[in-house]
């Protein structure tokens, strides 16, 4: 017999008044977005955003992403939550290319959204509204969430790549992965896993794995981007293994975008607004 756990019950009287909230929250417009810069290693240079959702609760405060994202995911909000954040980092995007600024912007997804029928073309309706190439934008997808349902994850992204989207694997190494299923993948990024990460400045065995999926990316076509990265002695092993692309609190933690325009200022990244 299982011992029965409210965290797991879809249907649990908190959860359902969690759902209730979000569904509220987007559409009275209370969620918001924070940016992540991503970095360039032997330059410094900002070569891309990451567009991440957060959601200050009216009573609860702070809720987690890693809370109400499955839930939204269970109960079917997600396609609608996604469309939101995917519209308003776009809008953030044409904001910040009008101020000089010329990277791309990463957007996650979920494996839920890919079975949406009509996922594409509501986001080329986004791009074609604000005048948006889909070469500027990174859709990032787990490791997991890919390997979902490989054979329509690929079909389905295969697709999105094809009107010039780029596809962003994250969060690998943390997942169950088959490297055959991966190659088919149309990825144009790899997103190393801190779990990966953590322990490369004194373990030997850490750095051969990070040799091996660097090797692995550059014979798949892809960029490398190391995950989580929090010190400059991280980044100086990564650098010798040939890792040039990182992300993480050492170089900017999530921004909204008004303080977000302000640090890429700074950073001479985009001209005073």
């Amino acid at each position: 017999m299982g011992i029965y756990s409210e965290k797991y019950d879809i249907y649990s009287s908190s959860r359902l008044t969690l759902m209730t909230d979000l569904r509220k929250a987007l559409n009275d417009d209370a969620l918001s977005l924070v940016f992540q810069p991503k970095f360039e290693i032997s330059s410094g240079k900002v070569i891309g955003l990451e567009a991440l959702v957060r959601w200050i609760h009216l009573e609860n405060g702070f809720v987690p992403p890693d809370q109400f994202i499955p839930l939204a995911e269970e109960t079917g909000v997600i396609n609608e939550l996604s469309l939101w954040v995917f519209q308003e980092a776009i809008r953030a995007l044409v904001m910040l290319r009008a101020q000089g600024y010329d990277g791309s912007m990463s957007i996650n997804i979920s494996a839920r959204d890919l079975k949406f029928k009509y996922f594409g073309a509501q986001l080329l309706k986004t791009l074609k509204t604000e005048n948006v190439s889909p070469e500027l934008v990174y859709l990032e997808l787990t490791e997991t969430a890919a390997m979902d349902d490989p054979a329509f994850s690929i079909a389905t992204l295969d697709k999105l790549a094809a009107h010039g989207f780029k596809i962003s694997i994250d969060d690998f190494g943390a997942g169950y992965s088959s490297l055959s299923y991966l190659k088919g993948l149309p990825a144009s990024e790899i997103k190393l896993d801190r779990s990966l990460i953590e322990d490369i400045k004194n373990d030997e065995n850490s750095k051969v794995i990070i040799q091996t999926v660097i090797a692995m990316a550059e014979g798949l076509g892809c960029d490398l981007i190391a995950e989580g990265i929090e010190d400059a002695q991280t980044l100086k092993v990564l650098e010798k293994l040939s890792c040039n692309r990182y992300q993480g609190y050492y170089g900017c933690k999530p921004l909204p975008l008004d303080r977000l325009q302000r640090w890429l200022e700074q950073a001479g990244a985009i001209s005073s607004s």
